[in-house]
């Protein structure tokens, strides 16, 4: 064996320990994509939370604070709205609602409240009506429509606006 071989040797040589590093870069490469794949899935996943810094991602010792003046204190509320409140606006809509004596849909009750001259738009008229259903003033759903609950109309005094 010349140099001339011994070049060739040294170059085939060269070039088998780059394959072989080229497919051990190419799993790793694998590795990572799956695994960025499944860091995204994870991350589309989870509730939505507000941006945490990184200097305060670290978990932290948390002592207990006393109860805040509006919080709950031996069982009884302490200022604020109860369950099931809402405005002076919003019972106006519920109460001529009620009047048609008809199921309504979303789009029926962003009307009352544009004529009554609530300014809101669609999307919070749902969020708000949806809230309405799970306290019990409105009854149904999107597909057959609302109705004002026979509770809401005691609770407001629908009711006795009628019989007057």
């Amino acid at each position: 064996m010349d140099r001339l071989d011994q070049l060739i040797a040294d170059k085939q040589a060269e070039l088998q320990g780059l394959q072989e590093q080229i497919a051990s870069l190419g799993e790793k490469h694998e590795r990572a994509l799956i695994e960025l794949e499944t860091l995204k899935a994870a991350a589309a996943a989870r509730p939505a939370t507000p941006a945490v810094s990184s200097a305060s991602a670290a978990p932290k010792a948390v002592a207990k604070a006393a109860p805040k003046a509006k919080e709950r204190t031996n069982g009884k509320r302490k200022g604020g709205r109860s369950a099931g409140d809402i405005s002076h606006e919003w019972r106006k809509v519920l109460a001529t609602a009620q009047a048609l004596h008809r199921r309504l849909s979303y789009t029926d009750l962003h009307e009352i409240a544009a004529q009554l001259g609530i300014k809101t738009k669609m999307p919070n008229v749902r969020e708000r009506v949806r809230t309405m259903a799970e306290n019990s003033l409105l009854a149904g759903n999107a597909e057959i429509g609302f109705l004002v609950t026979a509770e809401a109309a005691r609770r407001f005094g629908f009711d006795k606006a009628q019989a007057a």
